[in-house]
């Protein structure tokens, strides 16, 4: 056997003698096995898979909290799973305060007001919105205002059941979608109304599902009549239920507590300022304190 190169040959001489197998990488001794016997099983600590190496194998790692089994002991630190796999640990220095869900460890974005604290540091944040725009809806956020529902804060005219102008390319009415434009002969405003059946068709916002603004002197909802104001447009009280309010700059009830005396009621022989002028007719008038009133017969 040449056992430099493990070929057969022949020869009169006394064969060689068969050498020992040295750790090499080579198959000195011509078995088909390599460094068998002589060699160092080791441990590839990155990846847990064995070799063999003619070098002292590495030293075993300690294990730490990173979500890796660096000694290859199958064995993990008792919170190092990441059982939701958002890369936050139980066993981190700031630990993951819900391994179950992975919106939640410290440094996620937080939520304000929705009762969970994403990012760990004990407490729900508060919600700041903003109506940057005056339109009486906040602005959504996912972050800070996450119930807003106006969907351009920067624009008035845009807002939830706002009036939408068709194919126009905007969502005026915050519903996901731009009004497609129905098949009118003339639509000059470009809502959804055809000038025929559009009181105004040179202003998007009067039409008759337009809402109704009252006493403004226009007919937004084409109705045929600008809507009168009532005590609670006006945010004030109405205590007797007629629809007039005692503290009204224009037509203010001087009896709120008398659903039959307010400025627009008749005028009867009862001694009360029925109609709200301050001006009580002479023959309603007790001058005499007698308790009969002249259109009674006094």
């Amino acid at each position: 056997m040449n056992y430099a190169t493990c070929t057969t040959y022949e020869s009169c001489s006394t064969c060689p003698t068969q050498p020992a197998e040295t750790c090499n990488g080579i198959d000195d001794n011509c078995n088909s096995l390599i460094d068998e016997g002589v060699s160092n099983i080791c441990i590839n600590y990155t990846t847990c898979t064995a070799y063999s190496s003619c070098s002292p194998c590495p030293p075993t790692p300690s294990e730490v909290c990173d979500g890796f089994d660096n000694n290859c002991d199958n064995i993990l630190f008792a919170g190092e799973e990441d059982i939701d796999g958002d890369g936050s640990l139980l066993c981190d220095p700031i630990p993951d305060c819900d391994d179950y869900n992975p919106y939640v460890y410290p440094g996620a974005p937080e939520i304000c007001q929705d009762g969970i604290d994403q990012d760990c540091n004990g407490q729900d944040s508060v919600c700041t919105c903003q109506n940057k725009d005056n339109d009486y809806y906040f602005g959504y956020d996912q972050i800070s205002c996450p119930f807003g529902l106006d969907c351009n804060d920067n624009n008035a005219n845009i807002y939830p059941g706002a009036p939408e102008i068709c194919q126009d390319g905007i969502d005026q009415d915050c519903n996901g979608q731009d009004l497609t434009c129905p098949p009118c002969p003339v639509n000059a405003d470009r809502d959804e109304f055809c000038s025929t059946e559009d009181c105004d068709d040179t202003n998007p916002y009067i039409n008759p599902a337009a809402p109704e603004i009252c006493e403004d002197g226009i007919d937004n909802n084409c109705d045929g009549v600008d809507a009168i104001c009532t005590c609670d447009d006006k945010l004030l009280a109405d205590l007797d239920g007629d629809n007039f309010c005692a503290n009204d700059s224009v037509n203010p009830d001087c009896n709120d507590l008398d659903p039959y005396i307010h400025p627009n009621s008749i005028e009867v022989c009862n001694g009360e300022d029925d109609d709200c002028n301050s001006i009580l007719p002479i023959n309603e008038q007790d001058n005499d304190k007698d308790g009969a009133l002249p259109c009674l017969g006094d």
